[in-house]
């Protein structure tokens, strides 16, 4: 298998988007198309549908004026359940019906609106090479190459020096990019293609563990729109069917873990140090799709990065009891208090038998002794945030400490500075949530095996930002 991705890996740098832009303009142009419906006011009606903002818009001139219409206003008169449109080029599936409609109140009950979902000759049930394009505002800051390991790549006959990020995702060959269209340089895209053939399913969970790594990573989640392309060939240079979608707003915010152009900027060094290398960045990928938790924990950071301080706290507390969890439980037998489980057992049995048969009036609540008793093999969750940090290699300062006692607080919807005055309230409220989205990202990027400069947000927004609380510490943590 590694010989395959390394053969793989080697004969695809080339990389061919003319036909790709080329069938995204095509997608996109004004057409005139036939509707077919089992709802009968829509079905066979003209449709002139072309690509919008965000979306597809859509024209109907009118409805079919059938005599018991009334019935089907429950359904949009069908426009709210799945339908199609073709004409002799092109035959479009809107499997969820349309997004937004406005009936016209004119005598042939004309219609318009927008599609969010559409696809053609789209095939879920067969294994196919995948591209997903996302259009995208460019800003060189935020490229997925100014924070993880890229190398050179060619487009058509040109060159770019950087930006293809090579990697692996549960045993599928990905590649990672970006790139303008030539003929319209205002077009920015993102790119990811599968380059070993997999089954539809299996590529949209990868997407979500990329989206959602990167989004970790850069403080970016791009998803206003995208559209996925299949082919038979990892070039893409035959096209035979796609799938549109708009999801939910973008994201993106300053809370990126590592930030190599800072450095620079600070300090004039181009430092390895300051990058993620393609191996770190398989491994959150990897674990993100094998392991829901540590996805969730990931959607959980990248979700909250934009909502108010408070709940982004109690947000980022809730992912690190996740990722904590999960790191503990991968290490229960060298963590737990006796080095032996079977031992354990064996003792917490005895004990169980000298207490069982004593009687209730020595106790307030027996049961409760024997349920500690069950749990004397087990590290408490204050101790277990330390173990966890200590078993990924980070090392814990005092001031790391003393906000990790505070997370609790956030995960019991209470805020922890509610006496103080409200200038130091805010001050204590940004500073402490900085900090656990930095405590958060920093036990997720050294679980993943990185080792390196992480940006400390919360110096970062003590310097930067008006009234936040001073802090000593450096603006980049070695990890």
């Amino acid at each position: 298998m590694d010989d395959y991705f390394k053969e793989t890996r080697l004969n695809s740098k080339r990389k061919h988007l003319k036909e790709t832009f080329d069938y995204l303009y095509d997608i996109g142009k004004p057409k005139k198309l036939k509707s077919s419906s089992n709802f009968p006011p829509i079905d066979k009606i003209d449709f002139l549908i072309e690509k919008g903002e965000r979306c597809f818009n859509f024209k109907a001139p009118s409805l079919n004026l059938v005599s018991n219409i009334a019935q089907y206003q429950n359904y949009n008169y069908g426009f709210a359940k799945s339908f199609s449109v073709q004409n002799k080029e092109s035959h479009i599936i809107i499997p969820n019906g349309v997004a937004n409609l406005t009936i016209l109140m004119n005598d042939d009950l004309g219609s318009e609106g927008e599609i969010w979902h559409l696809e053609s000759l789209f095939n879920v049930s067969e294994k196919n090479h995948f591209r997903l394009v996302i259009p995208k505002k460019h800003n060189p800051l935020k490229d997925h190459h100014q924070f993880i390991q890229s190398e050179s790549f060619n487009v058509e006959e040109s060159l770019k020096f950087a930006g293809l990020s090579v990697f692996q995702c549960n045993q599928t060959l990905f590649h990672l990019f970006d790139y303008n269209n030539d003929q319209h340089e205002e077009d920015y895209f993102l790119f990811i293609d599968s380059m070993t053939p997999i089954k539809y399913d299996e590529f949209e969970k990868s997407i979500g563990a990329i989206f959602y790594s990167l989004g970790m990573i850069t403080g970016e989640v791009l998803r206003n729109e995208m559209y996925i392309l299949q082919s038979s060939n990892n070039n893409f240079k035959l096209i035979s069917g796609f799938q549109y979608r708009r999801i939910e707003d973008s994201i993106s915010s300053g809370m990126e873990v590592v930030s190599p152009h800072l450095l620079w900027d600070f300090t004039r060094s181009n430092s390895q140090e300051a990058y993620i290398n393609m191996e770190v960045f398989s491994n959150i990928v990897n674990k993100a799709r094998q392991d829901k938790r540590f996805l969730r924990a990931l959607k959980i950071i990248s979700e909250a990065n934009e909502y108010p301080l408070e709940i982004r706290a109690s947000a980022y507390s809730v992912a690190l009891e996740t990722v904590k969890n999960i790191v503990v439980e991968e290490n229960n037998e060298k963590i737990n208090p006796f080095k032996d489980r079977k031992f354990a057992a064996k003792i917490i049995k005895s004990l169980k038998e000298i207490i069982t048969p004593l009687e209730d009036t020595f106790f307030n609540n027996k049961e409760t002794v024997l349920n500690k008793l069950e749990q004397i093999n087990q590290v408490t969750n204050k101790d277990s945030f330390k173990i966890a940090f200590d078993i990924c290699g980070f090392s814990l300062t005092d001031i790391d400490e003393k906000a990790l006692l505070k997370r609790n607080d956030f995960l019991h919807g209470r805020i922890p500075f509610e006496d103080e005055e409200e200038a130091e309230k805010n001050q204590e409220l940004k500073f402490i949530t900085y900090k656990l989205h930095f405590l958060v990202t920093a036990l997720i990027m050294k679980y993943c095996k990185f080792s390196g400069l992480l940006k400390n947000n919360p110096k970062f927004f003590s310097v930067f930002a008006e009234d936040n609380k001073e802090i000593d510490e450096p603006l980049f943590r070695k990890a």
